[in-house]
């Protein structure tokens, strides 16, 4: 069976966040930050008509995910992110990942 994660996470930004800078942000959030880390497959950002965000990612392994987390929490390259969170909104949640379907 595959050890592939996937994280989803569920947040609000502060009220004086603009939601397409917002997006800026985590588009260099994904590409500086997620991207070069070991174990990561891909994520997709998502925004709801009440403002809620939604990120949700794929790493190789739970390690993979642990470290990126730990790291998230340290690097000066994940602050304007972080900077930007309703902090009392975030909700994280973790499944085993098993397959998916594309239409392309």
């Amino acid at each position: 069976m595959s050890q592939k994660i996937t994280e989803i996470v569920l947040f609000n930004t502060l009220p004086d966040v603009d939601p397409e800078q917002f997006a800026e942000i985590v588009a260099v959030l994904e590409r500086d930050f997620h991207m070069p880390m070991a174990g990561y497959i891909n994520s997709e950002l998502s925004r709801a008509e009440n403002g809620q965000w939604l990120l949700f990612m794929h790493w190789e392994t739970m390690a993979h995910l642990k470290k990126a987390s730990k790291a998230m929490m340290e690097s000066t390259k994940t602050e304007a992110f972080r900077n930007c969170l309703d902090v009392k909104s975030v909700k994280i949640q973790l499944y085993q990942y098993l397959t998916s379907w594309d239409n392309k």
